[in-house]
Order: C-alpha cells, then structure tokens, then sequence
C-alpha cells in the first residue's frame, strides 16, 4: 500500500509542476513576485521589535468610529502564503457599493504571526471611511477553527447591532445599495430570527455530493456561501448551543454556510416554520489560485467534517437547537 501511495505522490507532483508550466509565463512571472515580494516582507516583520509588535496589534484593535453601525461584517483575513488574499479589491468594492459604509463595521480575524504591516496598511488606507478593526489572536487550526473565531470576533460588535454578514478576504461586493436593501428587510421586520442567502430555500436545503476527493458516500448541504444571520436568531442559539461541547451559535465545525442550510432544513423539513429570508447576490467570490480539491490537508478536513456533520448526534443536537430557537420567537 505505502508503495502505491508513493507511486501516486509522484504523479502528484508531476501534476503541479505541469499545471505551473501550463500557466505560461506571464502567470509565472506574476507568482514570482508574489513569492519575492512575500519573503521581503517577513524580513522586514523580522525586524521589527516587539514593542513595535504590541504597538501595531493594538493600534489594529483599536476603534476608529463611534458605534452606530447595524450590520457586523467578519471574516479572517491571511497574508503570509495565501495567494488569494483579496482584502484590498475586498475593500474598494465595500466602499463602491455600499451607499452608507457606517452602517456596517468590519470585525477581522488576523494571525499574531502573520504580516500585520500589512493590515496596518489597510487600515490607515481606508480606516477614515469604513469601521473596520483587526483582531490578532493565535493562529490555533486556522481553517477548522471558523466557528470559533467567528464566536469570538461578535462579541466585539456593537451592541446595537441587527445583522452578522460572514465573508471572505476575497469576496467582491457586486451590487450597488446592497445595504439600503438589508435596511428594508430590517424595516418591515419585527425580530431578526431569520438567515438570508441568495438563493431561495430550497436551493439551501439541497444535496450535494459525492465528496469527489474520497471514494466514500460524503455529501453536503448548500446552505450558500455568505449568509447573513439575524442576531435574534444567533443570540437564541446561543442559548442551547452552550450546552453542547465544542458548539458556538455558529456550529459545532467550520462548515458555517452549511450549518446555515442545515438550521433551514430542520426548520422547515421538521417544524414547518421557515427561518429564511431570501437576498440579492451582494458579495461574491470570483474564482482564485488556491482549490480546496488540490490540496491534501484540506481535502481531509473536508471529508471528515462532512462526516462529523451529519452524524446522528450532531443532526440532533442541532434539532435541539431549533427548537430552542422557535420557543423564543414565540415567547417574543
């Protein structure tokens, strides 16, 4: 077996070294940048001391705004050897579509080990015009820990806030006045018990699969990338969630859009009540250098959390949570 496996790993690397030839040489050129540009970077991090360090992390913590902002927008945002970091585009599309920036505010997660230079730089650039801290924390799992940092960078929201709107580092806001449009939605709104995506409920509560990186029967639920959560609803399962160990009101794993269309689901499917409010495309994400399918650790993480996902205890524990949330919109 470990003979076939090195065997494969052979044609693997084959196929990358293929793949990077086919890019031709403009796109070489372009990855050859990105890599000098990278090493100079963390040299000049190097430098720094770490006095400078502590200065920089709080400065990129720090409110720059009085609180007012409705909308919580988070994601985590990676410098160091992530290609596909867009944050710049990310911000300049913010600002183009967005009618009225402060009505939202920008909670990022950043890694105390990455360039925070670089943030600073964002956040000198367009700090004047848009809400946006940078929360340095340990890096811990990274990517499989998405439920958890998402858990701690609302706790810094502004209490007054409606809405959570997870993104992307390399989402693109694509539609003009989107946030006079979530106004409206707030406006002829009672509570916030509610998750929108941009598609209808039953494009989120569909059945995708099978996981094609592993031969086993894996599937997932759409859900929709980038949902926004209402706060009513996040806070109720808040409630229930803290029962379960190693839950946030976002999920037991990373899987946050399809624990979205999971909630939709058992909502609908088992209670008949519908949680779900259905948007405009706002923001999305356009294509990168980076897939998940090419990469060996993240197909492994995929697959095993999928499986987790939809293990019986887990489905129930998160029919617990519907109930729980259905009880308080009706107790309020």
């Amino acid at each position: 077996m470990s003979l076939i496996r090195n065997y494969l790993r052979k044609f693997g690397a084959l196929g990358s070294i293929y793949r990077q030839i086919m890019k031709g040489p403009l796109q070489n050129a372009m990855d050859l940048k990105w890599v000098v540009n990278q090493k100079l970077r963390k040299m000049a991090l190097k430098a720094k001391t770490s006095t400078e360090l502590d200065a920089l992390r709080f400065n990129l913590g720090k409110k720059n705004y009085t609180d007012g902002s409705v909308i919580v927008i988070t994601f985590g945002s990676r410098w160091f050897g992530n290609p596909d970091n867009e944050l710049s585009d990310f911000m300049e599309t913010y600002l183009a579509t967005t009618r009225v920036p402060s009505r939202a505010e920008l909670l990022i997660k950043i890694d105390d080990d990455d360039d925070l230079t670089y943030f600073a730089e964002i956040k000198e650039k367009y700090g004047q015009h848009v809400n946006i801290r940078f929360i340095s924390t340990p890096r811990g799992r990274g990517y499989e820990d998405m439920h958890i940092w998402h858990h701690d960078l609302v706790r810094y929201r502004n209490p007054a806030a409606k809405v959570h709107y997870i993104l992307t580092d390399d989402a693109k806001f694509e539609r003009r006045c989107w946030d006079d449009e979530l106004m409206s939605i707030l406006d002829r709104r009672k509570d916030t018990f509610f998750i929108g995506t941009a598609c209808t409920l039953d494009e989120a509560t569909t059945y995708y699969g099978p996981n094609p990186v592993e031969p086993v029967p894996v599937y997932w639920i759409r859900g929709d990338d980038y949902p926004i959560y209402g706060f009513d609803l996040l806070e109720s399962i808040a409630r229930k969630s803290k029962e379960f160990p190693g839950w946030t009101e976002f999920g037991n794993l990373q899987l946050v859009d399809q624990y979205a269309g999971a909630l939709l689901e058992v909502a609908w499917k088992q209670f008949g009540a519908n949680l779900h409010e259905q948007i405009n495309l706002y923001a999305a994400r356009r294509g990168g250098k980076f897939c998940w399918s090419h990469s060996p650790v993240r197909a492994e993480i995929r697959t095993r959390t999928l499986t987790n996902f939809f293990n019986e205890v887990s489905k129930n524990q998160r029919y617990e949570i519907v109930q729980q949330v259905l009880f308080d919109m009706r107790v309020k």
